[in-house]
């Protein structure tokens, strides 16, 4: 593993980045600082990739509509990988290329878990994500940070029964956030739904969080789906993460780089780690990927 410790000085270990093709790149707490933004380093970083024809890959937990607009608008943006590589959107046509849905039985036994546990739950739909209501005005109530308070608020649509809105279009969901008090209960109901289902995908990307998807999900397959429609080998892509819901992607493609504030698991699938999302690491290791090409 490379560890990189500064981009402006010291002695440094770097690999090879000549034959790097496509970058994908998660979004929070990767490629957007610690206000949830796009800084104009990286801005230009990223733009700089695209000028030298690398393509350029968004790949988020988020749904598609909850996807910043000032990463949708950068020019070169071509793809998304949304909803944890359950869908993959043409960003210029502004329209689904690939989905995978939940099986229904599946549905009803994450939705089982209501009864036994202090959790509610976000359905993502066709790029929409909804929630129950309740969790909308309240997130505190289940462990949530007020400062995302607003952002839920932002890409959530509320209904007023989430169970019963699952079960009605259990047929149509992509993904499925299951929403905790506890870290610890992340980590007990992760593994109870891996072993009694395995028609799904379960990972998380933050500690409020169990996600599940249908099997075929991840953004590590979303992303060999893709450079195979763009005709990429793998070893070709570099691709930037800090959660759990990264590593698969990470380990999938040549070059896997992990920010310092990573988890444990992202951090043990990198080949690289950059430094973190507060300290530009994406364009550090960008602007070294472009500077040899």
């Amino acid at each position: 593993m490379f560890n990189y410790q500064s981009c402006t000085g010291g002695a440094v270990k770097m690999t090879d980045y000549s034959g790097i093709q496509l970058i994908a790149l998660d979004l929070d707490e990767t490629t957007l600082d610690g206000e949830g933004r796009l800084t104009q380093r990286t801005r230009q970083a990223i733009l700089s990739a695209v000028n030298k024809g690398i393509h350029i890959v968004i790949a988020s937990g988020r749904s598609y509509t909850a996807l910043p607009w000032e990463v949708l608008s950068l020019e070169g943006i071509e793809y998304a990988i949304t909803s944890n590589g359950a869908a993959i959107y043409s960003v210029k046509n502004n329209r689904c290329i690939h989905k995978c849905v939940i099986k229904q039985k599946s549905v009803e036994n994450i939705l089982l878990l209501r009864h036994k546990y202090n959790v509610t739950f976000e359905a993502f739909i066709d790029g929409i994500a909804y929630a129950d209501a309740e969790y909308i005005r309240d997130p505190e109530k289940y462990g949530v940070i007020p400062a995302v308070k607003t952002y839920l608020k932002n890409t959530r649509r509320p209904v007023d029964d989430i169970a019963g809105f699952m079960l009605e279009h259990s047929n149509e969901l992509e993904s499925i956030d299951i929403v905790v008090p506890c870290i610890e209960l992340r980590d007990s109901i992760s593994a109870e739904l891996s072993e009694a289902d395995s028609e799904i995908y379960v990972t998380s990307s933050v500690k409020h969080m169990v996600e599940a998807a249908y099997k075929d999900a991840g953004k590590g397959s979303a992303l060999k789906y893709l450079c195979s429609l763009l005709d990429i080998d793998l070893k070709r892509c570099a691709a930037f993460g800090n959660a759990d819901n990264d590593t698969d992607m990470l380990k999938e493609c040549g070059l896997g780089v992990a920010v310092a504030n990573a988890t444990d698991s992202c951090l043990a699938a990198a080949d690289l780690i950059a430094p973190a999302h507060t300290e530009d690491g994406v364009a550090c290791i960008i602007e070294q990927i472009t500077g040899v090409l």
